[in-house]
């Protein structure tokens, strides 16, 4: 099965939710309604996987706010942390970025 299969997603959180989960970590797919959908239908937080390290700052960045603009409610992202040259100051921005400002004034905050 395709991990970015909306129905998939959609699924995964009452499926989740029945042996009690604390969260559902899953993948961001590419059709964001989708992925609201899946949320709503989710009576646990919903976070999206990171995955691979990502080493620019506004993929990972996007990649988060898309969620949380779905109702997500954040990323578990400790590679894109942690393998970050600045990883102090990545974990700060995320920790913005879930407090509400835009990419853009995200990714520069990383800049400076």
């Amino acid at each position: 099965l395709d991990p970015n299969d909306r129905q998939r997603v959609a699924d995964a959180g009452p499926i989740a939710f029945e042996p009690r989960a604390d969260i559902l970590k899953t993948e961001l797919p590419p059709n964001r309604p989708g992925f609201a959908r899946a949320v709503r239908g989710c009576p646990a937080p919903v976070r999206i996987a990171g995955g691979r390290h990502r080493p620019e700052d506004r993929p990972v960045l996007a990649r988060v706010t898309n969620s949380l603009a779905e109702g997500g409610k954040g990323g578990v992202v400790g590679r894109d942390v942690g393998q970050h040259p600045r990883p102090e100051r990545r974990a700060q921005v995320l920790l913005e970025v879930l407090r509400g400002p835009p990419v853009k004034a995200a990714t520069a905050a990383l800049a400076g």
